[in-house]
Formats: structure tokens, C-alpha cells, sequence
């Protein structure tokens, strides 16, 4: 009888299945956990590239307005000055008073640009990544290099997207942070 018990082999396939099967279904769980990361990362460049080109093409234009206003800011004030004062002595002036009292008016205009690329940052992430697995937003974007227009040295935008990412797979709890960069060259005319 003992024989016949060592020797009996039924059932020794679902033993050995039920010792396999957790660790398989383990890799699959944490093979599709990495393929949607790589699909994020992948999603994140695509935003902040596009994002980048699109500021970086619309430089042009806002250079020209600025110099049409200014130009427009100046005959205004040499008319009600009597051609005595012109704008860049207010420019000269706006900094005093500005560097007297600690202002920075720049950094205003860095977090307004900064605001505004990241909601086109989300906006275009959540475009081009169709799984919610990942919703986009823990976004943040930050500009690196903001360009002058009417410089010919100062010409690339460059901005650096975070994306923090909870993972929640079994026996891993972690918050991956996924980085991009872009740079592109802003558009500047002839």
C-alpha cells in the first residue's frame, strides 16, 4: 500500500501549479507595472516637448507686440512729456524703485510661464496617455532657461517636468519620480 501511495502521481500537476502560479502571476503583475511606467515616461516627454515647441514658436510673436508696445509707451510718453523723458528713463526708474524695495518683477513672470506650462504640460500628457492608470497630475514643471528675445546669445527654452508616481502593487508601495527635459530654440524672425 505504501507502494502504491509513493508511487501514485495524480494530482502532482496542481501541486506544482499552485507552487509556481503566485510567482508567475507576480512577474505578469509587475511586467505590466513597469510597461505602463515606460508608457508614462514616454507620455510625459511627448507633453513637454510639444509644450516646449509651442511656447518657443510663440516667442516671435510676443516679442513683436512687446516692441510695438513699447514703441507705442514711449511716443505716449515723450508726448506728455514734452519729448523730456522717455521710456528708458521710467525703465530705469521702475528698476530703482524695484531693486529699493526687494521686488523682482521677473520671478513673477517665471511663475506665470511656470503656471501656465504645466496645466499645457497636463493637458497634453493626458492627451497623448489614453490609460488612467496614471492621471498627470502630480505634474510640475519648472522653466530652466527662459530666453531673450532680443538677445542673439539667450535663444533656447528649456523646461524640466516631474511626475510623481504612486505605485501600488502587491508588497510595493513606492512613489517613483519621473523626469523630462526639453529644450527648443524660440523662434525669433528673419
Amino acid at each position: 500500500m505504501i507502494k502504491n501511495f509513493i508511487r501514485d502521481e495524480r494530482g502532482s500537476l496542481t501541486l506544482e501549479a499552485a507552487m509556481v502560479m503566485p510567482f508567475f502571476l507576480l512577474f505578469v503583475v509587475f511586467l505590466a507595472t513597469i510597461i505602463r511606467i515606460s508608457v508614462a515616461d514616454m507620455a510625459l516627454k511627448q507633453a513637454v516637448s510639444e509644450t516646449t515647441e509651442i511656447f518657443a514658436t510663440s516667442a516671435y510673436p510676443i516679442a513683436v507686440a512687446s516692441g510695438a508696445a513699447e514703441t507705442k509707451a514711449n511716443s505716449k510718453i515723450e508726448e506728455y512729456t514734452n519729448n523730456k523723458v522717455q521710456l528708458g528713463d521710467v525703465k530705469t526708474l521702475l528698476n530703482f524703485v524695484f531693486d529699493s524695495v526687494g521686488f523682482d518683477p521677473t520671478s513673477y513672470f517665471q511663475d506665470a510661464a511656470e503656471s501656465a506650462s504645466t496645466e499645457v504640460v497636463k493637458t497634453k500628457y493626458k492627451e497623448s496617455n489614453a490609460d488612467l492608470f496614471f492621471s498627470g497630475d502630480n505634474i510640475q514643471v519648472e522653466i530652466t532657461d527662459l530666453p531673450d528675445p532680443n538677445s542673439t546669445t539667450s535663444l533656447y527654452l528649456g523646461m524640466i517636468a516631474t511626475y510623481e508616481l504612486e505605485i501600488t502593487a502587491p508588497f510595493v508601495n513606492k512613489t517613483i519620480v519621473l523626469k523630462e527635459k526639453a529644450y527648443e530654440r524660440i523662434w525669433v524672425g528673419s
